[in-house]
């Protein structure tokens, strides 16, 4: 007994591009990966949730959801990274005009 598969053919079916959603992913791995570094993360998560919405007016793919989560979990990494870094050169410069000293080892 021979069982017959129901296949549609693929030259009939219209191709889903998923371009923008890859970039997007990429682009929001690039975010939270160099999130130290605000100059490449920030447009990294912008251009990442720029290429979402492309996307996802073209075809909505898994791809894009995860560019766009990670994009944004960049610049919430970003925006916490630099204020910490304000926090902290704030710390030391007061340390230093107060007349603290930084180094409490004595010198040889």
């Amino acid at each position: 007994m021979k069982i017959k598969h129901n296949r549609i053919k693929r030259d009939n079916m219209p191709e889903v591009r998923r371009d923008f959603g890859i970039i997007s992913c990429i682009l929001g791995l690039i975010s939270i990966l160099f999130f130290w570094m605000p100059l490449v993360s920030i447009p990294a998560g912008l251009l990442a949730i720029i290429f979402f919405l492309i996307q996802t007016v073209k075809k909505h793919t898994g791809l894009a959801t995860t560019g766009l989560i990670l994009g944004i979990l960049g610049l919430i990494l970003t925006t916490i990274f630099i204020f910490a870094a304000i926090y902290a050169i704030k710390a030391i410069s007061e340390r230093f005009v107060s007349g603290i000293n930084l180094f409490p080892f004595p010198k040889p």
